[in-house]
């Protein structure tokens, strides 16, 4: 890479357009988590779509940070390339939710202002929104990451070393053109919105409720006029300066600021103040309340044409059934959270620590199987983080939120576990004589990508089965987590999911047999070179303890819907059972924290967590399993 003359004035521009992109996705993140735990504050799955979008746009453009790449002159090549599928695919994902935050907030505005009694709900519409955006965001991140992957010529880190970029011009000609084209659809709604709110002045009384919304949209314009204009310029330019990479990372903090400092969320945070009584609404007086970003629904209040016409319930269906707290063990629900918790949080500062420490190196696959378990455990106690546990019944964003993660999850983690142990099992060096293997980057990001392309299939069809008919989402008897119930069509996604499941637990076995079978052949000679082989040897059997559990409750699960197996008839029974549910909900939760075990437990992240002053890492003598693989690299 080519620096400019004055390297540190790069560098510095480099750590602002750095701290930008991180400070906006905090933010955002922040904003998120406020939304979630504060009660007072209510918002539509468009407005989280949209933030969360925000969050991945920052991230997405400081990953060679994270990844420990971003100030060496040639990156490797798979952050690097990992890096260029996201920066070309984020653009389109938040113009998308941009685009589909303004329609909905038009939508709600035409609705609202109909003469007619009853109003439009466009759920159709509104469901198409939410999904599209992400995708718009799958197709084309999967697509670049193909290009790049036949071309590893052209990814490199860019001219002003802020981020890596493909060299080929069309495709961030592509990116640049669409963004241009999105930025001023939305300009041009927001113009139209602005015009309606205008031409309705007489009946919404904006200087008392709608001024705040109406100047975010004015500022939330003048940066779509900010996108246009960069647009344009990545549009008929091949080379910019540091300057217009600037300008990109202002966008995520400043729209943060837009989002973020609604005065509901901003007085969850001033939990100690007592909330002020709201202005009541005279009889003779008509208010449009424009809650798109404030809130889940749009409604004239005080209106008499509105005056018969129920409320859009904000809770799970009426059909659904919640028990009374003598139905359900307290202690045993306060356990499965507790285990959850435990073991994603554990996790989450496993992935930390090793992310953090310039001495702990681990597979890519070891990050994405942690990863994968901070999410399961989370998407389990999602109810509880948010303070809806017990309350009956919980918000149906929500549960309709949970519902679609559980599903999800466990063929996640089963593929995710998969992935560690064929890369260990193609990279480990088993003899004393071999050298390390290398995996091609193709497989590699089969490895890496493939469960979480699993987890995005599942997780969008789950959500749309349930927008379309909700009938069947509901709280556990147990009060554990939201799921589908049982009966009729509601078990196919669990059929799905269960099925997937199964099949890459029986995988997870025989691979990790397999792995078990070469390190007791070659253990002697491990042993006389000093290898570690031991604990991995230990590893891999608690492991295979841990797969081969999860394999049967999987099967057990499963079979309890078909009811075909006789052999496993006692665990039919478990399974089916109302009176042994939290009884399998409890094992379930025992699987985070044996992972957490399993790969907490190593001795290069005691000795992070017990002592600072470590010698550096190139002081340090490498125990190497012969030439292969040392034992700092081995996940």
């Amino acid at each position: 890479r080519s620096h400019a003359p004055s390297i540190d004035e790069s560098t510095s521009l480099v750590n602002v357009f750095l701290a930008l992109q991180i400070s906006g996705a905090a933010a955002f993140g922040l904003t998120v988590l406020s939304a979630c735990i504060f009660r007072g504050v209510k918002r539509h799955p468009i407005w989280f779509s949209f933030c969360i979008s925000w969050v991945h746009f920052g991230l997405s453009y400081s990953f060679l940070l994270f990844a420990g790449q971003q100030y060496r002159p040639s990156p490797a090549h798979i952050p690097c390339i990992i890096q260029a599928g996201l920066i070309y695919s984020a653009p389109f994902l938040v113009m998308g939710t941009c685009l589909g935050l303004v329609i909905h907030l038009m939508l709600n505005i035409l609705s609202a202002l109909s003469p007619s009694p009853q109003k439009k709900s466009y759920r159709t519409a509104i469901n198409i929104l939410l999904v599209l955006p992400w995708m718009m965001w799958i197709a084309i991140f999967v697509g670049v990451l193909v290009f790049a992957l036949s071309h590893k010529e052209e990814v490199a880190l860019s001219r002003n070393g802020t981020y890596c970029v493909i060299g080929d011009y069309s495709i961030p000609k592509m990116t640049s053109i669409s963004t241009t084209i999105a930025s001023t659809s939305i300009v041009g709604l927001e113009a139209f919105i602005a015009l309606l709110l205008y031409r309705n002045r007489a009946i919404v009384n904006i200087f008392s409720q709608s001024l705040a919304m109406a100047v975010r949209i004015l500022i939330f314009t003048v940066l779509g006029f900010g996108a246009i204009a960069v647009g344009l310029v990545f549009t008929i330019t091949k080379t910019r300066g540091i300057q217009f990479d600037i300008i990109i990372a202002i966008l995520p903090p400043s729209a943060a600021i837009i989002f973020g400092t609604q005065m509901d969320l901003l007085r969850g945070w001033v939990f100690w103040k007592k909330p002020a009584h709201p202005r009541p609404v005279m009889p003779d007086q008509t208010l449009l309340t424009l809650t798109t970003v404030d809130s889940v629904t749009s409604q004239i209040e005080g209106a008499p044409a509105m005056a018969n016409v129920p409320d859009k319930p904000t809770v799970l269906d009426a059909q659904t059934t919640v028990d009374t707290p003598t139905e359900y063990n307290i202690p045993a629900v306060h356990a499965f959270l507790a285990l959850n918790l435990i073991g994603g949080f554990g996790m989450l500062l496993i992935l930390m620590t090793a992310g953090l420490s310039r001495n702990i190196k681990r597979l890519s696959t070891w990050y994405s199987f942690c990863s994968s378990w901070v999410i399961s455990s989370f998407s389990y106690s999602l109810l509880f983080l948010t303070g809806q546990q017990f309350t009956s019944p919980p918000i149906y964003g929500l549960c309709f939120t949970q519902a679609s993660l559980i599903y999800a999850v466990p063929p996640t983690t089963s593929a995710t576990t998969l992935a560690l142990l064929l890369h260990t099992l193609l990279t480990f060096s088993f003899s004393a004589g071999q050298t390390q293997r290398q995996v091609n980057l193709r497989t590699l990001c089969v490895l890496v990508m493939g469960p979480y392309l699993i987890f995005l299939t599942i997780f969008i069809g789950v959500a749309l089965y349930v927008a379309r008919d909700p009938s069947g989402l509901q709280i556990s008897s147990q009060r554990t987590y939201c799921n589908l119930g049982r009966g009729n069509i509601h078990d196919t996604w669990l059929r799905i999911s269960m099925i997937v499941s199964a099949l890459i637990s029986t995988a997870i076995i025989v691979v990790q047999f397999q792995v078990i079978a070469l390190l007791y052949q070659n253990y002697p000679a491990l042993r006389r070179n000093e290898s570690p082989a031991f604990s991995h040897v230990l590893r891999g059997i608690l492991f295979t303890l841990t797969a081969s559990v999860t394999f049967m409750l999987a099967l057990i699960f499963h079979s309890g819907i078909m009811d075909t197996n006789f052999l496993l008839s006692t665990a039919i029974v478990l399974a089916i059972s109302d009176k042994h549910d939290l009884t399998f909900d409890l094992i379930l939760s025992i699987f985070p924290v044996l992972a957490l075990c399993i790969f907490g437990s190593q001795k290069d992240l005691f000795q992070v967590w017990t002592s600072w002053n470590l010698p550096r890492r190139e002081d340090l003598p490498t125990l190497s399993l012969g030439k292969g693989m040392s034992e700092r690299q081995v996940g």
